[in-house]
């Protein structure tokens, strides 16, 4: 089977789901031209090598998709002749995918929720950790009554720190015996993901 690819594969370019790879080739091939390679893919540095992508031709590049948001991955190269497969070369340098906006949408509570004549208190769960997608910063809702002709939206920006826990939330001074329409997005610092909407009366 041929060495190795000698040194660390590097990788050219990368966005928030994709990276484009590229290594040398191996310096000794044992009479037997390499004919493909296998690129193994950990997930995190602490992760494990479950992942891999066979190249099926000899070209010293592969574009790699499938890959999380805002996630550390790192590569090594195994190089492949008419014998079999060589041992993994050496692993990459970690690369961080590129942030995008959370993907995951909070869901409310509705077992949770209450009501007033002026007031509603909103439960909610946050989206999974794993469509967060970037540093989080947050939740935006908003709310505004149904009968309402104009655009008459209200935001409002709530910090939280842990994006892990439940959160709960209460609108006051509303009007009375009223349908409010209520959304809440998780928010990072790309942008707003998608709402969660519910209609609930005071």
């Amino acid at each position: 089977v041929p060495d190795p690819p000698p040194n660390r594969p590097m990788v050219l370019s990368a966005d928030s789901r994709s990276v484009n790879l590229s290594w040398a080739p191996p310096r000794k091939v044992h009479n037997h031209p390499v004919s493909a390679y296998k690129i193994f893919i950990k997930e995190g540095e602490s992760g494990s090598w479950n992942r891999s992508v066979e190249t099926h031709s000899n070209a010293t590049s592969q574009y790699i998709d499938g890959l999380n948001p805002y996630t550390v991955y790192l590569f090594r190269v195994a190089a492949e002749n008419a014998l079999g497969y060589s041992k993994p070369g050496k692993e990459s340098y970690p690369t961080l995918t590129h942030r995008e906006r959370p993907s995951g949408r909070p869901k409310f509570i509705r077992e949770r929720l209450s009501t007033s004549s002026t007031s509603l208190s909103l439960v909610w769960a946050p989206p999974p950790p794993s469509t967060l997608n970037a540093e989080f910063r947050g939740y935006e809702l908003t709310y505004k009554p149904t009968n309402y002709i104009t655009e008459n939206t209200t935001k409002l920006h709530i910090s939280v720190k842990d994006p892990i826990s439940i959160q709960n939330f209460t609108l006051k001074r509303l009007e009375k015996h009223t349908n409010y329409i209520v959304t809440v997005a998780a928010r990072n610092y790309v942008g707003l993901g998608p709402s969660a909407v519910i209609e609930l009366r005071t």
